[in-house]
């Protein structure tokens, strides 16, 4: 066998059985969590560098939609609980490991791009 061929099969079980471990609704509740992140990170440093520029009105702009953004994270915390409370029964938790498994495969670099994407500047002079 190709030594290349085993290192790929080795990575492959450990993210197989590290998706099997947490499970697709953690895996989403952590892509979700992510995003959220990200916008966030955007807003303040959008917001710092308007109230730099002396932009007042943007930066109490984002600063509002860092409110909205808060209580929407807010609101889906009663959801992610009541997803993980439902996990917890024994035919629903063994699905969740199973498509768990094909979210970790197949998520990990999606989930990676994405924030990628959302955290990259794109030339709008954020970090001047």
């Amino acid at each position: 066998m190709n030594l290349l061929l085993i290192a790929v099969l080795a990575v492959l079980i450990i993210k197989l059985r590290s998706g099997y471990k947490r499970g697709m609704v953690k895996e989403v509740i952590m892509l979700v969590s992510l995003m959220i992140l990200c916008i966030t990170v955007a807003l303040i440093t959008n917001a710092m560098k308007s109230y730099r520029q002396g932009q007042i009105f943007n930066a109490v702009l984002m600063a509002l939609m860092l409110t909205i953004l808060g209580a929407v994270q807010f609101a889906l915390k009663p959801i992610f609980f009541s997803a993980k409370l439902v996990v917890k029964l024994p035919i629903v938790s063994w699905a969740d490991k199973m498509l768990g498994i094909s979210c970790r495969n197949s998520g990990d670099d999606t989930a990676s791009v994405d924030a990628g994407f959302l955290c990259h500047d794109y030339g709008h002079g954020w970090n001047q």
